[in-house]
């Protein structure tokens, strides 16, 4: 008897601890609570992202990606295959980046050096510079308008995990019903850096 009433508190407090969630979400996103409640479902029925992304509007009474990201990541490693960790251990036990390729989704490089700078004040020692790919063929993410990825990224260091701040830079192709507007003029390069 005892066990039944402790088992209905832990139910009822995370029943409790998720109807704040979906409060908060309502009032962050600023939408309906049913239609953080349609998405939560989506999720939490195991549905994968093409599916959500492709019936999040009927679903949820048109809530698009500026409200609910389209690709909502735990971590890169995670959406690049690499599970918890790019790394590996050589027969010495040092830890070293282990970069891969495969049809859909590699990680073919990886360096600490940036020798294409000349400069008598440039080290050529940099913060570490990976390269990632990911291809949506075999599941393909569905949109009408807009896209919107988020991810998450946590790093360690000696006082714990913290939310790293990185530059990312990315490409997406789609198909383009024709005729179209005209799109806008593509800024040369030089302008296009982010710093």
């Amino acid at each position: 008897m005892a066990s039944a009433r402790a088992g209905n508190r832990i139910k009822k407090k995370g029943t409790r601890a998720r109807m704040d969630i979906i409060l908060k979400l309502k009032d962050e996103l600023k939408v309906e609570k049913w239609q953080v409640e349609a998405a939560v479902k989506l999720i939490d029925e195991g549905n994968t992202i093409p599916f959500i992304s492709r019936y999040r509007k009927e679903a949820t009474g048109s809530l698009n990606d500026e409200a609910f990201p389209t690709i909502g990541s735990t971590g890169l490693e995670d959406y690049f295959g690499g599970s918890w960790s790019f790394a590996k251990y050589d027969k010495d036990g040092k830890m070293t980046e282990d970069t891969y390729n495969t049809l859909y989704m590699g990680y073919p490089f990886y360096s600490r050096d940036d020798d294409l700078l000349k400069n008598p004040y440039h080290n050529t020692d940099v913060p570490p510079m990976r390269v990632f790919y990911r291809f949506h063929i075999p599941d393909p993410v569905f949109f009408e308008e807009n896209i919107k990825v988020t991810v998450q990224q946590i790093g360690a260091s000696y006082k714990g995990l913290f939310e790293r701040q990185d530059d990312y830079t990315s490409v997406a192709y789609w198909y383009q019903n024709e005729p179209h507007n005209a799109f806008t003029k593509l800024k040369e390069a030089p302008e296009r850096w982010p710093r």
